[in-house]
């Protein structure tokens, strides 16, 4: 009971996030010239500080890191089959990190992605960790992403269907797409679920 009480919340936390980025995103695009006009190529420290000032005036920020250790763990994220992901204070790709007035982190990574195997192209990536730096510290767990495209934010489960589930269950990257979708992290709980077929372990 405690477990699906703490997942509801976690649910409850990622939606509200959901929505506050889009309307972030929304009202900076009317205000600004759209992202894709100051991104290029790899991330930079001049490229994310832009994309973060960028959704600055949107967003309730009560600690400011930049790219120095406070708001993320100076640590390894796992993945959520427990191998290392990143360490966001020491990674070559840089982040903008900021603490949020409910106690969560977000990282912003400006970066241009051109995808071979979908339509989308990304612009850069924002890392939402629900607790900050407190842990567990693992993708699909308390960190999740989401993905700024021209055409605005983006789940990062737009890869092809049959992927989607295979790399929620190896890295956590996706599992917020689930999240959104199905409202339950039962990924986390039993290996056979699939988009359009068994949604919950019940």
């Amino acid at each position: 009971m405690i477990q699906s009480y703490q997942e509801q919340i976690t649910v409850s936390k990622i939606k509200k996030f959901y929505s506050l980025i889009n309307q972030s995103y929304q009202l900076a695009s009317i205000e600004n010239p759209p992202p894709q006009a100051i991104t290029s190529g790899l991330a930079t420290v001049e490229g994310s500080t832009k994309l973060y000032d960028y959704f600055k005036p949107y967003l309730k920020i009560i600690k400011d890191c930049g790219f120095e250790a406070g708001c993320f763990p100076n640590s390894f994220y796992k993945n959520l089959n427990g191998t290392d992901s990143v360490n966001f204070i020491t990674r070559a790709s840089k982040n903008y990190m900021v603490i949020l007035n409910d106690g969560s982190a977000i990282s912003f990574m400006l970066e241009r992605i051109e995808y071979v195997d979908t339509p989308i192209t990304q612009l850069g990536i924002i890392y939402y960790d629900i607790n900050g730096p407190k842990p567990p510290n693992t993708f699909g767990k308390d960190i999740f992403q989401v993905h700024i495209t021209p055409e605005g934010i983006k789940l990062p489960d737009y890869m092809k269907m049959s992927q989607k589930m295979e790399r929620c269950y190896e890295t956590g990257y996706s599992c917020m797409g689930w999240v959104i979708k199905y409202g339950n992290l039962d990924y986390l709980h039993c290996d056979d679920l699939e988009y359009g077929g068994k949604i919950s372990c019940k």
